[in-house]
């Protein structure tokens, strides 16, 4: 049998609805797409009938399941790509829709030494509305975020852009970096800014991300997650934003800035990641022999990279 050469990973957790909705769009690609693909879809203990309707309408699609042990996004994307075999890993979103041309756009993109390529996501209701552009780093607030955008209309027509950061719901990586990085961190269970931890920690090895302008998956956009205001969802954001900190700033002054502030506004999220601080400290020495780039020279180029696209 000939072995895929991108393999396509969802994890869905009680998400039939929004499956039945974007994977006919996946299909579509898949089968225009220059290359072989495969599809495997990691069930997260959902009750909604996923499994028996992706046997039933999906049969060539790999359907499996989360363990007993194992809960969350972070598990079932980790799962999902042990029991799938591309070269190149492509992460998607349970509501997230392609473009039929999506694989003939990004295939010629894929290179041997890459180490994560975003997209340009567009909403799925408005589909001429951009919801993620090219991805900037910065520290406020007492923590790194990857939520600022630079969109199309301001950047040169031309495919990959150096960006610092991805959107969760469509990217790209390879598997051998992927298994380099010990793939997506389990401290972040079970969801919620896993793909920043994984993908701030390749940037710190050196290794660059890039976007991906001519393409544009659409995206529900809060249909995979509970709603950003339910408090538990608030309270699991403010705890893994702590985790990531700890795992990752290296800088001092930075992660004295960021403990005291979480300290102090959030003593309860912050008490809850530090029961995980013996995790925390051992991916922070797995890490530290790789750290080719400090925090600082990447919020660096990242505010170098909006102002010479923003001063247009």
């Amino acid at each position: 049998m000939t072995q895929p050469l991108i393999s396509i990973i969802i994890p869905s957790k009680n998400g039939l609805h929004h499956l039945k909705d974007c994977l006919p769009s996946v299909k579509t690609a898949m089968q225009n797409s220059p290359v072989l693909c495969e599809l495997v879809i990691c069930s997260d203990h959902s009750t909604d009938g996923t499994l028996e309707f992706l046997k039933e309408n999906y049969p060539d699609f790999k359907a499996i399941e989360n363990p007993k042990d194992a809960f969350g996004a972070c598990h079932a994307r980790n799962n999902a790509v042990k029991a799938s075999s591309g070269k190149y890993i492509l992460f998607l979103d349970n509501d997230v829709c392609l473009e039929p041309d999506f694989f003939i756009k990004t295939v010629p993109l894929l290179k041997e030494d890459m180490f994560c390529y975003t997209c340009c996501g567009h909403s799925y209701s408005k589909p001429e509305k951009q919801l993620d552009g090219l991805k900037l780093l910065s520290f406020s607030r007492g923590t790194l975020r990857f939520t600022g955008n630079i969109y199309n209309e301001d950047l040169p027509q031309k495919n990959l852009i150096e960006c610092y950061g991805v959107q969760g719901a469509y990217f790209y990586c390879t598997r051998e970096k992927f298994d380099l990085l010990g793939g997506i961190s389990d401290l972040y269970s079970p969801y919620m800014l896993e793909e920043s931890d994984f993908v701030y920690r390749g940037m710190k090895r050196g290794w660059p991300v890039y976007y991906i302008r001519n393409v544009k998956p659409l995206h529900k956009w809060g249909g995979t997650i509970a709603s950003k205001t339910n408090p538990l969802t608030k309270f699991v954001s403010i705890k893994n934003r702590i985790i990531l900190n700890m795992v990752n700033l290296t800088d001092n002054s930075l992660l004295l800035q960021s403990l005291i502030l979480y300290a102090l506004r959030h003593p309860i999220a912050f008490f809850e990641a530090v029961k995980y601080l013996k995790p925390i400290l051992k991916l922070r020495r797995s890490e530290k022999p790789h750290i080719k780039v400090t925090d600082k020279e990447l919020l660096k180029a990242s505010k170098e990279t909006k102002k010479r696209f923003k001063s247009k």
